[in-house]
């Protein structure tokens, strides 16, 4: 729930699965398909077809158009796994294939592989294998245990042939469709086809990160996929000051738009031009990854001088009279992370919006302003956080002139057994109370959390004193 790490023993169960076999038994095989959606890929759900299989448990997946065939030896079963048109000896065994061509597969303890009666790997001694199939050819990881000689799937010669990045000797068997080589004992990559040179990953040279006349480098490397090469960039960046910052990603070229990580959240980038976004920062070192098809030149930062004002706390027993007032569990929109509706001592209603955590958080409210005019904005909340401070838009756009991030106070607690509660009254200069203009009719206002978590039970809108 948060960008900080959790310790083992205080890790919240995110889900339990139960599973029932149709009759009781002492013991009973099960195999578990988790699917993972990405939030920004926004595909349809795998469909999920359970095999019947020889000595296995088995499933094929169909997400997109992708086939995924999984083996996985039932307990106590002798013999080869058959399921799908895919045969195995080992433990376990994928393929994954487009339309006909193999695109993937993999095996555990495997002395052979076969799909729709072809030979996919071979050896003489039991051996985890995968294979990735490319344009340039295909790239093969084996790790084996005792010297031995492996044959691989080829069907054709290959134009050449790479055992851990260096020529190897091997000989293609035509009437098998298959290479032979020799391996001692440990894990090896093995490339071949026409452009073997070009299915390595590895580093890529550093890129610099520029903050004015400071400078940063983020490490690089490049994996090579079925679709095609994926760079990732990781490194840390410091920043002198708690601002609102422009990052831009200089001399982006390839495929699409990169994704950008900070501190483990993903960062939205913009669509047209170069790709860039605007996020805030605290004070010190944030973590940033950078992944994309393609290559950039260098990663910018320009601070961008925000006003940060701090809201100032009202007395105990101040309520305001003739005000808009907004019930904080009652959020029009909230982002990915979303706040919980709790009970908390004292709270309007007896629950409060809860659990802001998380850098990048965010909810909307839509209400209604009764006549035009000037109003003030008072926040009611309660944390123990001595700086919280929160971006707050109207419309889309900031408070007023004066006002862009505001920042907030602890109040003693989190009304988990006392009433905590305090109104905060947005300032212009941190006394001066903030002169917000509304039109009459409806409107939307959004809080996003920059820093500390806060309970917040009310947002009401008074008219100007």
């Amino acid at each position: 729930y948060s960008t900080r790490p959790v310790p083992p023993e205080k890790y919240a169960h995110e889900w339990t699965l139960t599973a029932t076999p149709p009759e009781a038994a002492a013991q009973q095989d099960f195999l578990t398909v988790l699917a993972v959606t990405r939030v920004a890929e926004r595909r349809g759900a795998a469909k999920i077809e359970l095999l019947p299989g020889r000595n296995a448990l088995a499933a094929k997946v169909m997400a997109g158009p992708d086939v995924h065939l999984v083996l996985f030896r039932r307990r106590g079963a002798e013999g080869p796994l058959e399921a799908g048109g895919l045969e195995c000896d080992g433990t376990a065994a994928s393929v994954s294939r487009q339309g006909a061509e193999i695109r993937r597969a993999f095996a555990a303890d495997a002395r052979r592989v076969r799909f729709e009666g072809k030979q996919l790997f071979g050896s003489e001694q039991p051996a985890n294998w995968s294979l990735l199939v490319c344009p340039e050819g295909k790239l093969v990881h084996v790790s084996i245990r005792q010297a031995g000689a492996i044959s691989l799937a080829a069907g054709s010669k290959p134009a050449r042939v790479l055992l851990d990045g260096e020529r190897a000797d091997a000989t293609f068997d035509s009437a098998a469709a298959v290479i032979r080589l020799q391996l001692e004992p440990g894990e090896h990559v093995i490339a071949y086809g026409p452009e073997p040179e070009k299915l390595a990953s590895g580093p890529l040279e550093p890129v610099p990160v520029r903050l004015k006349d400071r400078i940063a480098e983020l490490e690089g490397y490049q994996q090579r996929r079925a679709e095609g090469r994926l760079s990732y960039w990781w490194g840390q960046i410091e920043v002198p000051a708690a601002d609102r910052y422009r990052l831009s990603v200089s001399g982006w070229q390839g495929e699409g738009r990169p994704a950008l990580d900070l501190d483990g959240q993903p960062v939205a980038l913009t669509a047209e031009g170069a790709p860039a976004a605007t996020v805030w920062l605290t004070e010190g070192k944030h973590f940033v990854t950078l992944t994309g098809r393609g290559s950039l030149r260098e990663l910018d930062l320009a601070a961008q001088g925000v006003k940060v004002r701090p809201a100032r706390m009202l007395p105990k027993d101040f309520a305001p009279a003739q005000a808009v007032v907004i019930e904080a569990e009652k959020p029009s929109a909230e982002g990915n992370v979303k706040g919980k509706i709790m009970e908390k001592v004292g709270a309007s209603g007896g629950v409060a919006h809860c659990c802001w955590d998380t850098a990048g958080q965010w909810a909307e409210w839509e209400f209604e302003a009764p006549q035009e005019g000037d109003y003030e904005l008072l926040v009611r909340g309660a944390s123990v956080y001595d700086e919280i401070l929160r971006s707050i838009l109207l419309d889309g756009r900031p408070l007023s002139s004066e006002v862009e991030i505001v920042r907030f106070a602890a109040t003693g607690g989190w009304c988990r057994t006392s009433d905590d509660w305090r109104y905060f009254l947005v300032t212009a200069d941190g006394k001066t109370p903030a002169q917000i203009h509304l039109t009459a009719g409806k409107h939307t206002l959004r809080m996003e959390q920059l820093g500390g978590s806060m309970n917040v039970d009310l947002l009401v809108w008074q008219p100007a004193q």
